[in-house]
C-alpha cells in the first residue's frame, strides 16, 4: 500500500472509531428525569432514581415510582439538546410486569401528553402476554425528550422504573 493511500485511510479509521465510541454514551445521565406524580411524595421514588441507580429490576436498590390511583402516568427524560437515540434500555420493577402492560415509548420535542401517535417509538399494545421487565428497544430517532407512558381504563395505573439508559 502506498504512503499516500495510508494517509487517506488513517483519518477515516480514526473518525469511525470516534463516532462508534460517541454513540455508546448513556444520554440519560446528561438529562433531567421527570414524572407526572410521585409515589407517597417521597424523594426515594422520584424520577431521577431511574437514571442514577443500579442497572437492575430490584425494588430495594431503588426505583422511580409514580403515585397510584391514576388512569394516566408517565416518566420522562428531557435532554439538554436534540440527540439521535438508537436504543432505550428499561428495567421495570421485578414481579410487576402486569403494571407495564400496554406501555408506550415516545420520542419527541414536546410533552408527555400525547394525543396522537406522533413520535411513537414503541408500543406494547396488542402484544400477547405481559412484557419482559427488561426491555432493549431500538428507536433510531432524533429527539430531545423520551417518555414512558401508561394509560389504563381503571385507576390502577403507575410507572415503576428502576433503571433507564438511552444510547
Amino acid at each position: 500500500m502506498s504512503f499516500s493511500l495510508k494517509l487517506v485511510l488513517l483519518p477515516i479509521v480514526i473518525e469511525t472509531l470516534i463516532v462508534t465510541i460517541a454513540a455508546q454514551i448513556n444520554l440519560a445521565l446528561h438529562g433531567v428525569a421527570v414524572q407526572r406524580t410521585n409515589f407517597q411524595n417521597h424523594s426515594a421514588y422520584f424520577a431521577h432514581v431511574a437514571i442514577q441507580g443500579s442497572a437492575n429490576n430490584k425494588w430495594n436498590d431503588g426505583c422511580s415510582v409514580t403515585a397510584s390511583g391514576q388512569r394516566y402516568a408517565w416518566w420522562g427524560l428531557q435532554l439538554p439538546a436534540v440527540a439521535f437515540m438508537t436504543n432505550i434500555l428499561i428495567y421495570y420493577r421485578e414481579g410487576f410486569a402486569y403494571r407495564m402492560d400496554e406501555f408506550r415509548l415516545y420520542l419527541g420535542n414536546g410533552t408527555a401528553d400525547q394525543s396522537s401517535d406522533s413520535g411513537l417509538c414503541y408500543t406494547d399494545i396488542g402484544k400477547s402476554g405481559y412484557p419482559d421487565i427488561t426491555q432493549n428497544i431500538t428507536c433510531n430517532m432524533l429527539a430531545k425528550n423520551m417518555y414512558f407512558v401508561n394509560r389504563r381504563k381503571s385507576a390502577v395505573c403507575l410507572v415503576e422504573l428502576c433503571y433507564v439508559a438511552i444510547y
